[in-house]
């Protein structure tokens, strides 16, 4: 998270036993390796109430191998979920698609500096950004992905390999839940845009996590 817990301070006396401390916010499950779900957080509340946040203290290389994840603890939606960046300046370096019990999940992760945003629309035709064609995905149904606060190749944060860049057209899904492609589309003004597609219109749950910072979607299935 981004804050940590504050612990609460009271005087004791001699005969009385110190104060509990509040639960740290770096103990929160991460949705990559966790089988508990994270709790909401208000501080990265949506329109929808659909987004969350949490930490970990080491993210698995890849979704798919988490056999016992559980789905986010945030509520699901069929409509437009939207979150501001905050003084963000990432790139992304990795998306990848597990399928698990009820739901398939996508995790967007990136590098830099500040917070990721988003906006996470279902949509049968999804267009390109600034040029306005039509994007093309397998699936009878879509999830528009604008990932925000994005920078454009060479203006990366000092400290960041440009060549950890992620720049891979098509990700498929497994074959075993609504997932079937995440096509990724254009930078353009700072987002970056990804055509999720699905076997048919699926409700979705959306959080933020960090460390490393990431956008996760557990698609119902």
């Amino acid at each position: 998270m981004a804050s940590s817990a504050a612990f609460v301070l009271a005087a004791c006396g001699p005969d009385e036993p110190d104060p509990p401390e509040e639960p740290d916010d770096e103990d929160l499950p991460d949705p990559d390796l966790d089988e508990e779900p994270s709790e909401p957080s208000g501080d990265d509340a949506t329109e929808d109430d659909d987004a969350d946040e949490g930490t970990d203290d080491e993210a698995d290389d890849d979704a798919s191998e988490d056999e016992g994840a559980a789905p986010l603890d945030v509520e699901e939606t069929t409509d437009i979920s939207e979150r501001d960046a905050v003084e963000a300046r990432l790139m992304v370096t990795d998306v990848r698609v597990g399928s698990h019990d009820g739901f398939d999940r996508i995790v967007v992760e990136l590098e830099g500096e500040g917070e990721v945003g988003w906006s996470l629309e279902p949509t049968d035709s999804p267009t390109s950004q600034g040029r306005g064609d039509p994007v093309e995905f397998e699936g009878a149904s879509a999830l528009w992905l604008s990932v925000r606060g994005i920078t454009l190749p060479g203006d990366e944060p000092e400290g960041i390999d440009p060549d950890a860049r992620f720049e891979t057209d098509t990700v498929p899904g497994t074959g075993e839940g609504p997932v079937i492609e995440v096509v990724r589309d254009t930078i353009f003004e700072g987002i970056e845009t990804y055509a999720i597609g699905l076997d048919e219109e699926r409700a979705y749950r959306i959080a933020r996590f960090e460390d490393p910072e990431r956008v996760v979607i557990d698609v119902v299935d």
